[in-house]
């Protein structure tokens, strides 16, 4: 038999069409429907893991932002204090006022990056822990030069004068014997 919808019915006495049954059932049935309950509730589950995961990336993406700036800053803080330590151990930040330790401290902040702090006189040579002996070189550039003294970067300093022992002491703050020092291996090379 034929419904006023024009589909069939399963049996006569029934008053509903095959496709009604079948959404009747799928909503009567209590397996059916626990199912159907759990597969929403795995849905929501999936949903909130999905946003806890977008919103964890997030903050861990700007923590490890904020761990990677902070990690750059603690190794050039690191960089201040241990050129500060080797400097006072060798006698080399003698003399220097607070105001000259504040401005190496700013020299050694504004390195830019992938640059190294050089002393143009090395600290094992006799130089100065001071702004005036401090440059910027790039790595390969500083690990050559090591603990030497270049006589070019001197003559430029000094409008490419000779260069004499009241320049350097002058120039670098240093004494007449590390002067002398400096001179006699100069005069060497």
């Amino acid at each position: 038999m034929d419904t006023k919808s024009g589909k069939r019915r399963i049996h006569p006495s029934s008053e509903f069409c095959n496709d009604c049954i079948k959404i009747k059932y799928l909503f009567d049935n209590p397996d059916i429907v626990a199912k159907r309950n759990q597969h929403k509730e795995k849905i929501l589950e999936n949903k909130k893991k999905l946003k806890n995961f977008i919103e964890n990336y997030a903050k861990n993406f700007y923590i490890k932002i904020g761990k990677e700036q902070n990690q750059k800053k603690t190794r050039l803080e690191y960089r201040i204090i241990s050129s500060a330590y080797r400097a006072r151990l060798r006698k080399a930040s003698e003399g220097l006022s607070n105001e000259e330790c504040t401005l190496v401290k700013e020299f050694y902040r504004n390195c830019p990056d992938g640059y190294h702090v050089d002393h143009i006189i090395p600290i094992s040579k006799g130089g100065k822990h001071c702004v005036e002996n401090l440059q910027y070189l790039l790595p390969e550039q500083n690990w050559k030069k090591n603990k030497s003294i270049e006589i070019e970067i001197l003559k430029k300093l000094n409008d490419q004068q000779p260069i004499s022992i009241a320049f350097l002491q002058r120039k670098f703050k240093l004494n007449y014997e590390d002067a002398m020092k400096i001179m006699e291996e100069i005069d060497k090379l």
